[in-house]
């Protein structure tokens, strides 16, 4: 049974057309890869024999649906998982990992469950003698034989257990102890593996499950660790009490506790994103646990870190990075961005925020890379990449899925070349021949405005694309990129603001000099860079291009980095010190000046991609309202004065709609809402989330979200007026009811 998944266009997506290539005549020289984070669930594998350098061309590649989910290889299976769009179904996949054919595919109902995350599934499936278990973000768990797919029993968790998924849903995945099942939702439970009888279940709630649970030993006794919410949860493997808890709870709003924690000997590694940090804890004589040491060094999104000979190494936010067992910093390596990372044979193999697929040394001198290649365009890639009998397997959260062959040897490794250069030119003399490259200063000292028009997109921390996009600049300093999707930020008429999905916020000093360091083309594309010092310190590949590395000091003394193409001279992106990295492509000449028609951005921590295709530039095109700042600006930028005489007018007309509600529909039913007037908006309030502006009733009584514009909420009355309860629209369409417990009169 095949699955046809449609899904929304991905900007810039290239297709990747299955390549079938012979098998090659040497041994086979691998292990299987069964379950989350490998053979032993530590994100290791002792697989030798590969080489660090692929064959130019992808194997095969295929849609798999949305989703994080990562892959399972055992007994000559590859299983894998991701959601159809169209058919609203979670898909779990078997399929044939030399070529990619489907040999069965397993569907159930399932919600999209986007969250500023792109959606889908993402768990990973489980394989276990001849089943495979496989859960999802609802609690859904179940017991597949590996060969047709077939169900031997499920569980709907959520249910029976009366426990409620947290933001992102239920993202830990099923882990095999001996003859039990081990789940990680909210609760910790167990299943027999068997018959999916409950065998045990916590009594205590630790908070979002998103991480899954690993084995360990605690002082003699058989336990499994969680991270939760909460905090880390050690518990007894054979009823399921608590032997020891310990609470951390840094940020529990920003930060995801999602990594499973990495074992030591006896002590314990954990790790959290975005305002987490880390911990190393070891178990102490009165069964508790004692804090070694406690940093912000590493933190870890959802696919972890991973020991190899006494370091560890992972993603502290957009930062590859190697640590030592105290908690030092031996090197970090910029440029990635978001990605996950596992290690195979003493190489870390590596899925990066731009699609590329890098093999490096897992050596904690320094970084070594091997090699480098553009496997995947779009979507975010946070799901740990796999290398199983020579072969790895990547996705994206658009759900493209490729697999490249590491069985022989392949092509010769850039970036192995780019190493053994010993005269790297001059920092000057790189940024002058860019200066040439891009027209000539008296060119670019001519240029006084510029409109781009053409399609944007974003994934991970905002709306899906594709949209029509827009970037307006001006010589004097002011720009504005704006997506008709909501999303946009710039610095005209004497404000500075950005919107997303958090709402609007007004735009400090700092934050508008580094948005002028990446936009402002006399600022990037000029010969007066502003640096104090430039330094050539690297030449390596830089989104698939060959570059060579400049890294500069600004007179506050913060750095940047810039990459330059050998090629043509032109600069191919820069980043900041702990800020976010861009990407430019595709130059073209407009008025004697050549000027980026691509632009990527990726947001530091939270993994988000930004991009806009520009079809047309003009230098003559910009009118007067392109600069105007969205109305939710103008609103919030009101004086004291002027929002409390708004709010009074609204509340005198809509404060009927004022009060506390629930979601009472899908798979968010239950969370919290709140409705309320105050500084002169209607603002929704969604969970914790920060609220959301509306605008006032229309004839209709819709209110739409000035921040997404899909968004809008409704009253729904009775024959005689009264408010029964609220609808929540997307795109028109009515995705949800919510309601309050007391019934309120209309006007």
């Amino acid at each position: 049974m095949s699955s046809s998944i449609n899904r929304f266009a991905t900007l810039g997506l290239l297709s990747i057309l299955p390549l079938t290539l012979p098998a090659t005549a040497c041994e086979d020289p691998g292990s299987d890869w069964p379950q989350w984070r490998g053979p032993d669930r530590t994100g290791n594998s002792s697989e030798s024999g590969w080489s660090p350098t692929s064959r130019e061309k992808t194997l095969w590649s295929k849609d798999i649906g949305f989703g994080h989910s990562s892959f399972a290889v055992a007994n000559g299976r590859l299983f894998a998982m991701g959601y159809d769009l169209e058919r609203k179904l979670d898909v779990v996949y078997c399929l044939n990992p030399e070529t990619g054919e489907e040999n069965w595919s397993h569907t159930y109902a399932a919600e999209f469950w986007n969250v500023g995350h792109d959606g889908g599934t993402c768990t990973t499936p489980t394989v276990d003698g001849d089943m495979v278990y496989t859960s999802n973000r609802e609690g859904k768990l179940f017991a597949l034989r590996a060969d047709t797919g077939s169900i031997l029993w499920q569980k709907d968790i959520q249910s029976e257990l009366e426990v409620t998924p947290p933001r992102w849903g239920f993202t830990g995945s099923p882990i095999v102890l001996g003859d039990t099942i081990v789940m990680n939702v909210d609760k910790i439970a167990a299943y027999d593996k068997a018959t999916g009888n409950l065998k045990w279940v916590t009594e205590k709630e630790y908070g979002n499950a998103y991480s899954t649970p690993i084995e360990y030993d605690f002082n003699g006794q058989d336990s499994v660790l969680v991270l939760n919410g909460l905090g880390l949860a050690v518990i007894d493997q054979a009823d399921g009490s608590e032997i020891t808890f310990y609470s951390w709870t840094r940020n529990p709003e920003s930060s995801v506790y999602g990594a499973t924690p990495v074992i030591i000997d006896d002590k314990i590694f954990i790790s959290a994103n975005a305002g987490g940090g880390c911990v190393m804890l070891e178990p102490n004589a009165e069964n508790g646990l004692d804090v070694v040491w406690e940093s912000r060094v590493m933190r870890s999104s959802y696919a972890g870190s991973v020991l190899h000979e006494g370091h560890i190494y992972g993603f502290d936010a957009s930062i590859l990075k190697c640590i030592d067992l105290d908690g030092n910093e031996k090197w970090r390596e910029r440029g990635i961005g978001l990605g996950a990372v596992v290690i195979v044979g003493g190489r870390l193999l590596i899925i990066g925020a731009k699609g590329e697929m890098i093999i490096a040394e897992a050596s904690p001198e320094k970084y070594i890379e091997l090699s480098r290649d553009k496997i995947l365009d779009g979507g975010s890639y946070w799901a740990t990449p796999v290398l199983s009998h020579g072969l790895a397997y990547a996705r994206n959260s658009m759900g493209d899925m490729v697999c490249r062959d590491y069985r022989s040897e392949g092509k010769a490794s850039v970036a192995g070349i780019i190493q053994t250069l010993e005269d790297l030119p001059d920092a000057t003399s790189i940024l002058a021949r860019h200066v040439t490259a891009v027209g000539g200063a008296e060119a670019l000292g001519n240029l006084q405005s510029l409109k781009f028009t053409g399609v944007g997109e974003r994934h991970g921390g905002g709306p899906i694309g594709p949209s029509d996009a827009m970037l307006v600049w001006t010589a004097d300093g002011q720009f504005v990129w704006r997506f008709e999707t909501g999303y946009e930020f710039g610095s005209a008429n004497g404000a500075s603001w950005s919107m997303s999905t958090r709402g609007p916020q007004d735009l400090d000093e700092s934050a508008v000099q580094n948005l002028h360091e990446v936009i402002d083309l006399h600022r990037f594309l000029a010969p007066n860079w502003g640096f104090e010092t430039v330094q050539t310190t690297d030449a390596r590949v830089f989104d698939d291009r060959q570059c060579y590395v400049v890294e500069a000091t600004k007179p506050d003394g913060a750095k940047r980095t810039l990459y330059f193409e050998f090629k043509t001279g032109r600069l191919a992106g820069q980043e900041g010190e702990d800020t976010s990295l861009w990407v430019y492509n595709d130059y073209r000449e407009i008025n004697g000046v050549s000027v980026p028609m691509t632009w990527s951005f990726f947001a530091q921590g939270s993994g988000s991609m930004t991009m806009a295709s520009f079809s047309e530039v003009s230098s003559d095109a910009i009118e007067s309202t392109d600069f105007d700042p969205p109305e939710i600006i103008r609103l919030t930028n009101r004086t004291p004065e002027e929002k409390q005489q708004a709010t009074k007018e609204l509340k005198s007309k809509y404060s009927y709609l004022e009060g506390d509600y629930s979601l009472t529909s899908g798979s968010m039913a239950g969370t919290p809402i709140k409705l309320f007037i105050e500084d002169g908006v209607i603002q929704f309030q969604f969970a914790t989330s920060p609220a959301d502006y509306l605008t006032e009733p229309d004839e209709d009584g819709r209110m739409v979200s000035m921040t997404n514009g899909s968004i809008s909420v409704a009253p729904n009355r009775n024959d005689d007026g009264e408010l029964i309860d609220l609808m929540l629209y997307l795109n028109g369409n009515e995705i949800g009811r919510i309601e309050r417990g007391s019934e309120v009169e209309g006007e």
